[in-house]
């Protein structure tokens, strides 16, 4: 682990960079492979502040405390970076554990014949909707997505006259339906 000490205004001593390597070592259970630490140490009038920022391959974290005292101050910030660290590892693991879920034999339905539905259960329509369909270009319907938070709209294609969809992808980009003939 690369760590880079700046002092405004303070002159490091050792047992400030003792203190903080040893603070330092805690977070590592969290985060690996830590490419660069800097950390900047200043003393303005009677605030001593901390400052601290960690980089990996993957995320940066920073943290910016002040109290009166330095070893404070630092403990504070090493607090709060080694809370985004475990926010960051808790949601790798569990990006883990969603992507590794399976379906269990039992959940697998078979879609060859319809399913009946039992008694007392009917389809029901939740919520129905009417609009006019407003003749637009397929990049005016695309700048209405994204300013009314709609995930898809239906509107008459000014240049074929004919009925499309536009919808947001989960990528974040754009789907056309256009019905052919």
């Amino acid at each position: 682990m690369n760590v880079e000490f700046t002092g405004r205004q303070i002159e490091i001593s050792d047992s400030l960079k003792a203190y903080t390597h040893e603070r330092l070592e805690k977070t590592k259970k969290y985060l690996e492979n830590i490419d660069r630490v800097n950390v900047v140490l200043s003393v303005e009038k009677y605030r001593q502040i901390a400052e601290i920022i960690i980089q990996n391959n993957w995320i940066t974290l920073n943290g910016v405390e002040e109290t009166n005292d330095m070893y404070s101050s630092i403990n504070l910030v090493l607090d709060k970076i080694e809370k985004q660290a475990k926010r960051h590892k808790d949601k790798l693991i569990e990006k883990k554990r969603r992507s590794k879920e399976s379906i269990s034999p039992k959940e697998i339905v078979d879609f060859s014949e319809p399913q009946p539905r039992e008694k007392g259960k009917n389809a029901r329509i939740i919520k129905s909707t009417t609009f006019s369909l407003k003749p637009m270009e397929i990049e005016e319907a695309v700048m209405q997505i994204d300013s009314t938070n709609n995930e898809f709209i239906v509107f008459r294609n000014s240049r074929s006259e004919k009925i499309n969809v536009v919808y947001k992808r989960k990528d974040g980009d754009y789907g056309l339906i256009e019905p052919e003939g």
